[in-house]
């Protein structure tokens, strides 16, 4: 077997990666638009939203916890076929006991799930919820199920797949949006819109799996088995902290949605799109940055030479400090930012002015936000995941507390300033974690 190529150097790495990234985020921004044209910020986009809600939150951010926590396990094998091939079979395994594991238990607490997430709707709009859940939880596991696969392929060299995963979802999504009112002769409905989700993910699916040499297919289906017994129970949980730590740490979106549902119609939408808008330079400096931090941070000795730490010490401080520019700059031109992007169509000044309002506030935390990606990202890729559990709990907390003292006083404002809270929360923890840890190894 062709030996597999290590992860290549950073630098090397992360424009190559911002490009395939930043392609993504052009479609994705499409599909936005899209959206708010053909959907606004009506019953329709609302519910979909609210059920898409956890799944999505989980497809993609723990997407990233899973891809990192699993790229020390992916780094073993070698140039030896056989090798290779149970550490594939490996975490193959993994990511789908993962993926049925936590879509079975999403789609059995659904009816749970959903009054929590929709305090303020009525029981018929609780029930509109509730009809979309299934089919969004076959959804997070078709692509959570790739999760191993593509940890296989970054630590090979083949960080392109994991980059490109933004592009191809949103790209299958825009496609679909933009056929079915052609087909169906009307605006696509929330049932339209989750199995628009689905085709997208087995779409991603495809790409990952083209992405394997055949030499690596064969030795994959050569073992006989996918169910591979060296999973052993040490990596499940390792991996079910890295899966426990960010779910915590995701909660206060949730929370935010599920406030949103008492502030007034519309509300839940509005705060997708200015989650959208933000998600082009976290992404770029951001999620980017982590799927070309994460290999080499496996890959590096313990405790880290002098040369890589300097090199990751910069590339976060600068990432972080961008996005604070940023996002000053996006707070200052909310309003015809979002009439630029969202703006025509079903999108009227009611939406505009709603998604305005939760942009001017969520974009000041971009740069703390940015932050709390790299460090925790790099804690995980470190194996130190009871390290981010802890600091995802404190994270929650301060959006609990924030919230209670927020939204009485100030309302839809109270509700986007609230934001700000645990990400600064969690990029200051997170910043004292790593900079002790750097300072004990160095001492010895």
């Amino acid at each position: 077997m062709r030996p597999h190529a290590g992860p290549a150097p950073l630098q090397s790495l992360i424009p190559f990666t911002v490009t395939l990234m930043s392609l993504g985020l052009i479609a994705g921004i499409g599909r936005e638009m899209l959206l708010s044209r053909l959907l606004g910020t009506g019953p329709d986009i609302e519910y979909f939203r609210l059920a898409f809600a956890v799944p999505n939150l989980l497809a993609t951010s723990l997407g990233v916890t899973l891809v990192s926590s699993m790229a020390a396990l992916a780094s073993g094998g070698g140039t030896d076929l056989r090798a290779a091939a149970t550490v594939l079979r490996r975490l193959t395994t993994l990511a789908l006991l993962v993926a049925i594991a936590v879509a079975g238990l999403g789609l059995a607490s659904s009816p749970w799930i959903v009054p929590l997430l929709s305090p303020g709707y009525a029981e018929s709009a609780r029930i509109q919820v509730q009809n979309l859940m299934p089919g969004l939880w076959g959804y997070f596991a078709v692509v959570a199920a790739g999760f191993g696969l593509r940890s296989f392929l970054a630590v090979r060299g083949r960080t392109w797949v994991a980059a490109s995963s933004s592009l191809v979802l949103s790209g299958a999504m825009a496609l679909g949006l933009l056929i079915t009112p052609c087909i169906a002769g009307r605006p696509p409905s929330g049932q339209d819109l989750v199995v628009l989700a689905l085709i997208s993910a087995v779409t991603l699916a495809v790409h990952h799996l083209l992405a394997l040499r055949p030499t690596e297919w064969r030795g994959f289906w050569s073992g006989g088995r996918l169910v591979e017994p060296s999973a052993r129970l040490s990596e499940g949980l390792l991996l079910f902290t890295a899966v426990l730590a960010h779910a915590v740490a995701s909660a206060p979106r949730l929370v935010d949605r599920s406030i949103a549902t008492e502030v007034g119609p519309g509300t839940v939408a509005a705060m997708d799109y200015s989650f959208a808008i933000l998600t082009v330079p976290g992404v770029i400096f951001g999620t980017g940055l982590v799927t070309a931090l994460v290999p080499a941070a496996a890959a590096s000795p313990s405790p880290l030479n002098e040369a890589t730490r300097k090199a990751a010490l910069a590339w976060i401080t600068g990432a972080t400090l961008i996005g604070m520019v940023t996002g000053l700059v996006i707070a200052r031109f909310a309003a015809p930012l979002v009439d630029v992007v969202y703006g025509g169509g079903r999108f009227d000044a009611d939406s505009a002015q709603l998604t305005t309002a939760l942009l001017s506030w969520h974009a000041l935390a971009l740069g703390p936000m940015i932050a709390s990606i790299l460090l925790m990202q790099w804690l995980l890729a470190r194996n130190l995941a009871l390290l981010v559990l802890l600091v995802a709990v404190a994270r929650i907390a301060a959006k609990l507390a924030a919230v209670e003292w927020m939204v009485p006083r100030w309302g839809l404002d109270g509700l986007a300033a609230s934001f700000l809270i645990p990400e600064i929360t969690s990029a200051l923890l997170l910043t004292c974690i790593v900079t002790a840890r750097l300072s004990e190894r160095f001492a010895r």
